[in-house]
This record gives structure tokens, sequence and C-alpha cells, in this order.
């Protein structure tokens, strides 16, 4: 999968990161490399299994589940300048790099799919272990 990283700062795109756009595993992979492991969320996408997702976290949900609606806070990366402190660094995830006032997101359920494999299990499993934090929803 790949995408041309797009860069628009109109109000329809920046309220987009009001939910965090999700990577594929190996993007996850390099987010957790890169140091922003403690700044992920584990959220799912539900049909017909809950297929478990590793993702930039909403403000305050950072090494938790993601809330019901993730859409209830602005992304961890997202900045005060109404920016995406990934995308100069080349760690957008794809969700949010093919994303457009035009067309939405339009690749959630796709980017869900990719968590569907072993790999991807593991990757889940291995920092759930180390980072997860229980609460109470």
């Amino acid at each position: 999968m790949t995408g041309n990283q797009r860069s628009c700062t109109c109000d329809q795109c920046k309220n987009m990161c009001r939910r965090p756009c999700w990577p594929t595993p190996t993007e996850a992979k390099r987010l957790i490399e890169a140091g922003f492991a403690n700044k992920l969320m584990l959220d799912w996408w539900s049909a017909p299994d809950n297929i478990y997702i590793l993702a930039p976290a909403s403000v305050g949900r950072e090494c938790k589940k993601a809330p019901f609606n993730p859409a209830s806070n602005w992304c961890v990366f997202y900045n005060n300048l109404g920016l995406c402190d990934l995308h100069d660094k080349n760690l957008k995830p794809y969700e949010g790099r093919v994303a457009s006032h035009d067309i939405g997101t339009g690749v959630h359920k796709d980017v869900a799919l990719m968590w569907d494999t072993k790999e991807a299990k593991d990757l889940v499993g291995a920092w759930s272990k180390e980072y997860i934090e229980e609460d109470d929803d």
C-alpha cells in the first residue's frame, strides 16, 4: 500500500485529527522504534471478529485501550499549530497521509485488515504486554 503524503491546513483536514489515523503494522513498528510507543493506544476493528490495531492515542488514552468513540479527543500528535507532529518526521500513518478534504480517509477498513496477520498480532501482543495500562472502561 503506497500513498502520497498530503499536507493541507484547511479546517476540514485539520479536524480529521479528532480521530487518530491508523498506521499499517510496519508503520506502527517504526513509531515504536522512533520512541513513540508510549503515545500509542490499542484500537480495534469489529467485523466479524475484533482486529486489534496500534494507533496514535487520543489525548488522555496513551498506553490504554481506545475509547468507544476515538473522536472524543484530539490525536496526541496534533500540535498547537493544528498540524501533525509526525508529518515532518516521515512517520505519519498511512490513513492520515492519504486523507484529504475531498475523500476523507476512505481506507480505514483496508488498514484494519492489514492487522489480521500473525506478525501484526505479535506486535500488538508485545506492545500490550509492555505498555497497556488497565483502565476503568
